[in-house]
């Protein structure tokens, strides 16, 4: 088996091409997803050199871990519209996860999920090229061919769950037309705060996080809050946490608890802090479903 080359691979089963090769480079149009008409969720509101879901003084005051993770953009989404009949995107990565029980598509990889007014469904993955993942500096480029059909279609592209991005470009043909995304239904996000569970540790690609996975069940932007390892309930998270528009909160962060007298400690507390200044906002708190 080790003898076999991937190539013969992709003579078998065309869907292990990872496509990099534009239909045209003349055609295409990269645009940066930090400006308009692009629509990006699950990050705080001034973003700096690198995407963060947290501003840096809170994560640094939470701790190490939370400040290092924070950097991390599970949940991160971008949506927009084009009639373009392919799809490319340039990435920089500042850290490109790659570990040996995590799948690459996860980790470094985004996807693409076509909307509608009722459903978002997965299109396909942009997968970066396995040998260039080397954990540090990086810079890749993906197409999708949408078998260049030109018609207006609404578009979630999901960021990876284990990388640090410095920057995203969506590429599209020069003539193509560019807007918004497909407003959600419920206009209140939905913030769920929790371990590796909820920041996706090991799903097989980004848009199979649960939390991006309730955002397609619900039509609701539902914020990814997870610190794999490092959901401890800390004061200044929680803090910061119950200042965010929000429709619903949840403490999802059992599994990162060291035993039950440090939940006893926390879980009330915690509820308590963010009761003080959003009495009105249901609380759910989800415990460790071993």
């Amino acid at each position: 088996m080790s003898d076999i080359k991937k190539e013969a691979y992709v003579e078998v089963d065309k869907n292990l091409i990872v496509e990099t090769v534009f239909p045209d480079t003349e055609d295409v149009k990269f645009h940066n997803v930090r400006n308009a008409p692009f629509e990006l969720y699950n990050l705080y509101g001034e973003q700096d050199e690198i995407y963060r879901r947290l501003p840096k003084a809170v994560a640094e005051e939470t701790s190490a871990g939370v400040n290092k993770l924070a950097k991390e953009t599970a949940g991160v989404r971008v949506r927009f519209s084009t009639d373009s009949g392919y799809i490319a995107i340039k990435v920089e990565f500042v850290k490109a996860g790659k570990n040996s029980h995590i799948p690459l598509a996860e980790s470094a990889g985004f996807d693409l999920y076509t909307d509608t007014e009722y459903d978002s469904k997965y299109t396909v993955a942009f997968l970066p090229p396995f040998a260039d993942i080397t954990g540090g500096d990086l810079i890749y480029e993906s197409v999708i061919d949408l078998k260049g059909e030109r018609r207006q279609r609404y578009f979630t592209i999901n960021f990876p769950i284990h990388s640090v991005v410095k920057n995203l470009y969506v590429g599209i043909q020069k003539d193509a037309t560019l807007g918004k995304g497909m407003p959600y239904k419920h206009k209140e996000p939905i913030v769920i705060y929790g371990s590796s569970i909820v920041h996706g540790t090991a799903a097989s690609r980004p848009g199979l996080t649960y939390t991006n996975m309730l955002c397609r069940k619900l039509n609701a932007d539902v914020q990814n809050y997870g610190f794999s390892g490092n959901a401890k309930a800390e004061d200044a998270i929680i803090n910061y946490l119950r200042t965010l528009p929000m429709s619903v909160f949840v403490l999802d962060y059992d599994h990162n608890a060291p035993n039950a007298e440090y939940l006893r400690n926390t879980h009330l507390r915690a509820y308590q802090r963010f009761r003080e200044v959003r009495p009105d906002v249901p609380v759910v708190i989800i415990s460790s479903p071993n």
